[in-house]
């Protein structure tokens, strides 16, 4: 986890830069006006409020433009009439008739918990959920989530009025873990196995206090059952790059789901190109990353699988107080 966290703050120093960059531009310009002018604290406040205004414009009307995507697409709704079954419910985890304790949870996102406040965790998608999610319309949807984590995109969902079933790896498998020497990897199985026990812990401690009526089942993403049933949106949030063989979890859920959103890590040296790249090497020893991706490897493979309608839009969320571009990719047939 610390390994995926230095890699992503690596990146996101690199945007930083950027920014810096850009703004130092514009203290160049006001040195100008300093020499020129005896408002120059006005001209500098003005030009920074439109750099402002603008990208606020900006993540407006790709809210706007997601909202009229989405308005174009029928998509059929497979969550059946009140009273209906959908899906077999002998194949969904049971919670523990034990809420777990709060101690024995670690939380992966930061999230709100009724009756305990704010719990921190790695990222904090609060302030750019919709925008994660494509501002799919999820009211009355059943939607199938793959890797809830502590379940705070499951809770969000389902205050947007969705029935959401999510995927979790089991107990015996474990991680979709790079193959790395025995040597090196006898030291990361344990540990990982304590911490994942806890970020299952904090999704059921998180169900209860929400009240949740989300259905977990824990199996091998790769083989999807056939009596999970039919969803009308499947959601991928930042979970491929984790898996050996993405494309093959983006087959399963297009095989269930009537509309797609995947959303991962946003590198603009790939972006432009339909391609991925290998991110483990011999040297950094990431056991749990696998791949960094372009938006265009995902849209190709939809338009292969029969998602001809296709957007793309970028968005910045934070991971550990610290700014990271991520892509939303959303499809429908």
């Amino acid at each position: 986890m610390l390994r995926r966290m230095k890699v992503s703050l690596g990146r996101s120093l690199q945007r930083v830069g950027s920014s810096f960059q850009s703004v130092g531009r514009i203290l160049r310009g006001v040195g100008g006006i300093l020499l020129n002018s005896g408002n120059a604290k006005h001209e500098l406040i003005t030009r920074l409020q439109r750099k402002l205004v603008t990208r606020r414009s900006r993540k407006t009307s790709a809210a706007l433009t997601l909202a009229g995507f989405w308005e174009t697409q029928a998509l059929p709704r497979a969550y059946p009439p009140e009273g209906e079954v959908v899906g077999d419910d002998s194949l969904y985890a049971q919670p523990p008739s034990k809420v777990p304790r709060l101690e024995d949870c670690r939380f992966y996102h930061v999230m709100e918990i009724p009756g305990y406040g704010l719990m921190q965790g790695d990222w904090d998608l609060r302030q750019g959920i919709d925008d994660y999610l494509g501002h799919a319309p999820l009211a009355g949807r059943r939607v199938l989530e793959i890797g809830p984590a502590s379940g705070f995109l499951t809770f969000e969902m389902e205050k947007r009025g969705a029935h959401v079933v999510a995927v979790e790896v089991p107990d015996d498998y474990g991680w979709d873990f790079v193959p790395y020497p025995a040597s090196f990897m006898e030291t990361i199985y344990g540990p990982r196995r304590e911490e994942q026990r806890a970020v299952k812990n904090s999704f059921w401690f998180g169900h209860a206090a929400h009240q949740s009526k989300a259905k977990l089942w824990y199996g091998d993403v790769y083989n999807l059952p056939e009596a999970l049933g039919r969803f009308d949106i499947a959601v991928m949030g930042s979970v491929l790059l984790h898996c050996h063989s993405p494309l093959k979890i983006v087959e399963q859920c297009a095989m269930r789901a009537g509309a797609l959103v995947i959303t991962d890590l946003f590198n603009p040296d790939l972006a432009g190109e339909p391609v991925c790249r290998l991110v483990p090497t011999r040297e950094n020893r990431l056991w749990d990353t696998w791949w960094s991706f372009s938006p265009e490897f995902f849209v190709q493979f939809l338009e292969v699988l029969g998602f001809v309608n296709t957007k793309v839009t970028t968005h910045v969320q934070y991971a550990s107080e610290n700014p990271s571009t991520l892509f939303t990719v959303v499809a429908s047939i």
